[in-house]
């Protein structure tokens, strides 16, 4: 595996205002053209909980 080489603004996105931020235009595009649901994909999402962090100080 190749890792990209050069300054780490190279390996962002290119997006300048409003970053992560994605058309609704686009979302609805991509939910219809692949039959899925952002917002009930969104809302299975949120009940997901993380797992409980556990130490690993004995293992050093």
């Amino acid at each position: 595996m190749r890792l990209p080489k050069g300054a780490p603004e190279l390996m962002m996105s290119p997006q300048g205002v409003e970053q992560g931020v994605l058309r609704p235009e686009l979302v609805k595009f991509r939910d219809d053209k692949y039959n899925i649901w952002t917002d009930e994909l969104k809302h299975k999402r949120a009940q997901i909980t993380g797992n409980k962090m556990t130490s690993v100080s004995h293992l050093i």
